[in-house]
């Protein structure tokens, strides 16, 4: 649990006053500096159970694994390898998929095909792994002629669909571009263009996520998911027109009246510097959670209107919304303002009103 946390160094006390240690233990303590992406210490505590004499098991190596690709430790990485061949622990699907994942991070292609084809059960991780892993290579042919085999064995994910795009258009080839498009128009699934949407915009690729927008409209019904995720991208490029288009669109498909949407488009018109248009989609709202007073009232702070700030704060309590610290962190600025102006009625105010009135008594003293 402390090492999920980050909270190393709690985690190893516990760890050192344990007055046995299994296999178990060892595993939680490497899988855990593992998952929080702490190479070092996930290689070094895996070095230290050897010593103790403790037998790895496949979620050991699955987690050391990780480790030595993340760290690029060619030699550790061999060691392991050596390791799993000899007590027979390649036969696992998941230490084999992390055996070619840690061989791609060493740019040893040829080693990692070898694994693949030496698998004797593939999953879908196995496929997308080598798929992706030829495509961030440049290795575009290949990662082509691999999807095509994929797609009559297992559903490609939105890693493998993004790779095989990206080798598509490297390498020009029109006629296998429309085959994809056909793929995911029989699949119906908006989910996967979701996914491709939101791949590209997670990697700052937003012109590549309108170009599919436009393909999905045409075959396929936009939902509310695609809708926050281009809002999303207007919000990054500060883009009002393609804000106020995306919202017409909205409107037209009936997502109106959707809270997560309704929170992502006023959050849009304040990053695009229209507060007033964010106000009417705020009034216009039926409901209001603590997402959308955030926004709101962070926005206020942030234009320097404190009297609607202040209004909007005292209205959160109306509606029955409890504070996070996001709204603490959001009327600090006010709260410094109203200080500096000898307003100490009013800062009382805003933290009696928001249940914080400790946290204001402290502040005072």
């Amino acid at each position: 649990m402390y090492v999920r946390f980050g909270c190393l160094a709690e985690a190893l006390k516990v760890f050192d006053r344990m007055s046995e240690r299994d296999v178990v233990s060892w595993n939680s303590l490497i899988s855990g500096c593992s998952a929080i992406r702490h190479w070092e210490e996930a290689l070094e505590v895996y070095n230290m159970a050897r010593m103790a004499g403790i037998m790895p098991d496949s979620f050991t190596v699955s987690s050391v694994l990780p480790a030595c690709g993340g760290l690029v430790h060619v030699k550790g990485g061999e060691v392991v390898h050596c390791l799993v061949e000899k007590i027979g622990l390649h036969i696992d699907v998941a230490v084999s998929n992390g055996l070619l994942s840690m061989y791609f991070k060493f740019n040893r292609l040829v080693d990692a095909r070898r694994i693949f084809d030496e698998m004797l059960v593939r999953d879908n991780v196995s496929w997308n792994t080598l798929i992706c892993g030829y495509s961030q290579t440049e290795l575009y042919k290949e990662s082509m002629e691999l999807f095509m085999q994929m797609v009559n064995r297992f559903k490609p994910d939105l890693l493998t669909i993004t790779s095989v795009v990206r080798a598509c258009g490297h390498l020009r080839d029109l006629k296998f571009g429309k085959f994809i498009h056909e793929y995911m128009k029989k699949s119906g699934d908006s989910v996967s263009w979701n996914s491709m949407i939101n791949g590209y915009y997670q990697h700052g690729n937003y012109n590549e996520a309108l170009k599919l927008l436009k393909i999905m409209k045409i075959d396929l019904k936009v939902d509310s998911i695609t809708c926050v995720m281009l809002l999303s991208i207007s919000t990054q490029l500060a883009n009002q027109d393609l804000g106020k288009e995306i919202h017409c669109d909205i409107i037209k498909l009936g997502f109106d009246s959707d809270l997560i949407v309704n929170n992502a488009m006023v959050d849009m018109y304040v990053k695009c510097g229209q507060m007033n248009d964010s106000l009417k989609i705020f009034d216009n709202m039926k409901t209001h959670d603590r997402v959308t007073w955030n926004t709101i009232i962070t926005a206020c702070v942030q234009s320097g209107d404190f009297t609607l700030g202040l209004r909007m704060t005292n209205q959160t309590r109306t509606e029955g919304v409890m504070p996070d610290m996001a709204t603490v962190l959001g009327i600090l600025p006010m709260c410094s303002f109203l200080a500096a102006k000898r307003k100490g009625k009013e800062i009382h105010a805003v933290f009696s009103d928001l249940g914080l009135k400790q946290m204001f008594q402290l502040g005072m003293h």
